[in-house]
């Protein structure tokens, strides 16, 4: 009975060990040194379905010809003849067929630094599918099929500084599914289907700077899930379906410096929508479907330098909105419904109109404004009827304004 347990598990390291040599030709290994530092990328194409092992990727990494040497003894620091003192490894093998990794796969490789498996059909994350790659800085999982990733999956990696999950089919995102990634500080969710995004999901991500959530089903904003990220520069929400921001829920966001809420749901802006949003550079809230602009709600910005509010709905604007946007050098309100409020005799629309064009005087004489967009509002036919003086400027000589009307 022994023998015959033997006899299995050497055909099953053969088999194995036979993958890995059939795909070796289709593997290409480039050997790159940096002062005493020697990279080895070993890039696949492969076709069929393929398991990630701990034999595949010894065999894969370090090479058909030296698979029994290296599997009886630890890594030197040897590699093709190289005497370098460091060597690190890159596994690519992006639209290969990789279907699922093993438990401890990678573990065989603890000098590995990156890994892409993109485009491939990977479904799951497990607790311990990176057990052993400590030493992984950038994991690329894009363009896979995955649906779930255990809780504390990625605890191992805790010298990860990238991670790229876009074009997945994740549905949440919670406290425990980041957990471990000390030094992250950059990560892709864009184009899942999250809708579920639970308090304090990226509380512990102290070194996060760029977070993408773009093209999902958030429909909301609050302060819990915001919870942390001190270092945040960076956030896209782009094209979700987020109805309402909580007053205050960024605040302790004091590095952010570009925010994108374009394509949501959002209808009203008000003085405490984005308190606390001190060194915000860039806000970009086109497509959207607001209304109305409480005044001072940018008086914080004093760093704002691009605001996007085109293809909205307002029918006006006013002076106070400007209030604090010292360094505004792009203004985009192109596309909105001003046009009612421009064209109309009707006297309900006079104060709205005559707030409009003191917010166009302010605007287009503003110091450092280099670019206004006002176009797609019908405002021509009402400015040819305001005076120089009101309006602050000749609206016929553009050299007098930064504003196409």
């Amino acid at each position: 009975m022994m023998s015959k347990l033997v006899a299995i598990l050497v055909l099953a390291l053969y088999a194995t060990f036979a993958v890995a040599q059939e795909n070796q030709d289709e593997c290409t290994r480039v050997i790159s040194h940096y002062g005493n530092e020697t990279t080895v990328t070993v890039t696949c194409h492969l076709d069929g379905t393929i398991t990630i092992n701990e034999n595949f990727t010894y065999a894969t990494l370090h090479g058909i010809q030296n698979f029994a040497k290296q599997k009886e003894s630890a890594l030197t620091d040897t590699e093709d003849d190289t005497t370098s003192n460091t060597i690190s490894y890159r596994l690519i093998m992006a639209d290969s067929g990789v279907s699922a990794i093993e438990d401890g796969g990678l573990g065989s490789v603890p000098n590995l630094k990156e890994l892409n498996f993109g485009k491939n059909s990977l479904t799951n994350i497990g607790l311990l599918t990176f057990s052993g790659a400590s030493n992984l800085e950038i994991l690329d999982l894009g363009d896979n099929s995955i649906i779930n990733i255990q809780p504390r999956s990625f605890v191992p990696l805790s010298s990860a500084k990238t991670l790229n999950l876009n074009n997945n089919n994740l549905t949440s995102i919670n406290f425990f599914t980041f957990q471990g990634l000390d030094q992250v500080n950059f990560i892709n969710l864009d184009n899942n289907n999250i809708s579920l995004w639970s308090s304090a999901a990226f509380a512990y991500l102290w070194q996060l700077e760029y977070l993408h959530l773009a093209y999902n089903r958030i429909s909301s904003l609050d302060g819990s899930k915001l919870t942390g990220m001190n270092s945040l520069k960076y956030l896209s929400l782009k094209d979700n379906v987020i109805e309402s921001i909580e007053d205050g829920a960024f605040n302790g966001k004091p590095n952010l410096e570009t925010l994108d809420l374009s394509g949501n749901k959002l209808s009203k802006i008000t003085v405490d929508t984005f308190r606390g949003l001190t060194s915000l550079k860039t806000l970009n809230l086109r497509y959207n479907v607001i209304r109305t602009i409480d005044d001072y709600s940018f008086a914080q910005m004093h760093q704002l330098r691009e605001l996007d509010l085109s293809h909205n709905g307002l029918a006006t604007l006013s002076r106070g909105m400007f209030i604090g946007m010292e360094n505004i050098n792009s203004f985009n309100v192109a596309d909105n419904w001003m046009q009612a409020t421009a064209l109309s005799s009707e006297p309900e629309f006079d104060e709205p109109r005559n707030k409009l064009i003191e917010a166009i005087g302010v605007v287009c004489r503003k110091p450092g404004v280099y670019y206004a967009d006002f176009s797609g509002n019908s405002l021509t036919s009402m400015l040819q009827n305001v005076t120089e003086q009101a309006l602050g400027f000749d609206f016929s000589d553009p050299s007098q304004h930064v504003c196409v009307l």
